[in-house]
């Protein structure tokens, strides 16, 4: 028998739809791509159980450019 720190790893029972907060979370998991990245394309940076976002930058951009820590910082805060 699975311990339950076992059982959270299992991806269906740790999908949340609900926060702590009461709060729906629209997906568990956030995926951003860049639009000008050449590396990994936004086509194939999709997801189906994620919340998929393509940003204006380049591959280095993903890194560096203050609107994906704001992208990502969102996505946190609203769990």
């Amino acid at each position: 028998m699975p311990t339950p720190a076992a059982v959270e790893l299992l991806p269906l029972l740790r999908r949340r739809r609900v926060s702590r907060h009461g709060r729906r979370i629209p997906n568990d998991f956030l995926s951003i791509a860049g639009a000008h990245d050449l590396l990994a394309p936004p086509a194939r940076c999709r997801h189906p159980d994620a919340e998929n976002v393509v940003l204006p930058v380049d591959h280095a951009g993903l890194v560096i450019k203050k609107d994906v820590f704001r992208r990502v910082h969102a996505f946190l805060a609203s769990t």
